[in-house]
């Protein structure tokens, strides 16, 4: 055997897949909860230690493990509702349910009312938004407060430019939007990290509990596609969480002996 041979197959290669769903799914999150494109990903688990030293001239004589954390961070490319919301620490929100129409007439500067394409199901106290094809500029965010068969009505002067049919659709859509600064309480989810080893096997890190440990930074720029940064810290779920009628009550007897979570691998 030459010097320094590989003793394993043990080679993780390529990106990873990040996964980030309800407390309760922790250990089977499937593909429908990914954050989707990421740049990288990184596991850290760390430990501090204390040092006993004795003796003259004094040598260290003991170590001893003070403190155990964990971390997970991603470099994530979709701005996606349900990833902003992660990152800000609002929780996973529930599925978004699309609901728009068409605005059949003229509209005006400050105009409260517009006539639009019956069918859609908007409710009074909707958010939403008017813009017309290939204009994004044109965009007007409103809120509706009443609604008819062929008629929506909104606060007055809401529109903030004219929107001539000739010039193109004209949309109106139902926002789903995403809070800022309204956190009120930490939000608590799973996480799992998942790679293809170069066996072709997975590679599989599954966390039970998790929040977010950074900020949400938005930017971007005019060569490249936006990207994002998400951080999580890792807990040890609390007796409440493993007990009956807990998040993590199915998974109390692998989190006894797994705090964190666990890696998974093959040999």
């Amino acid at each position: 055997m030459s010097l320094g041979q590989a003793q394993t197959n043990s080679f993780p290669i390529g990106t990873a897949e990040l996964r980030v769903g309800a407390m309760s799914s922790a250990g089977k999150l499937d593909q429908s909860t990914s954050v989707g494109l990421i740049d990288e990903a990184s596991a850290n688990i760390a430990q501090t230690t204390v040092e006993l030293k004795g003796g003259f001239p004094r040598l260290q004589v003991a170590s001893a493990i003070s403190e155990q954390t964990g971390s997970v961070s991603a470099t994530l490319r979709e701005a996606s509702r349900r990833n902003l919301n992660v990152m800000l620490g609002n929780g996973i929100p529930a599925a978004a349910t699309v609901v728009e129409t068409t605005i059949t007439a003229d509209l005006l500067i400050g105009d409260g009312t517009a006539t639009v394409a019956a069918g859609a199901a908007f409710t009074v106290g909707d958010i939403c938004v008017i813009y017309q094809d290939g204009k994004p500029e044109s965009v007007s965010v409103v809120k509706l407060t009443a609604k008819a068969a062929g008629s929506v009505s909104f606060a007055t002067n809401s529109l903030s430019m004219a929107l001539q049919v000739a010039n193109g659709t004209i949309r109106l859509y139902k926002a789903n939007e995403v809070s800022l600064g309204n956190v009120t309480q930490v939000n608590y989810f799973a996480a799992a990290l998942i790679q293809k080893g170069a066996t072709g096997k997975p590679i599989v890190w599954n966390f039970w509990k998790a929040s977010v440990g950074g900020n949400m930074d938005y930017a971007t720029n005019s060569t490249d596609f936006a990207s994002f940064k998400l951080e999580l810290k890792l807990l040890q779920p609390s007796a409440v969480d493993t007990g009956v009628g807990g998040a993590l009550n199915t998974q109390a007897a692998m989190i006894a002996t797994n705090p964190f979570g666990m890696l998974i691998m093959d040999q």
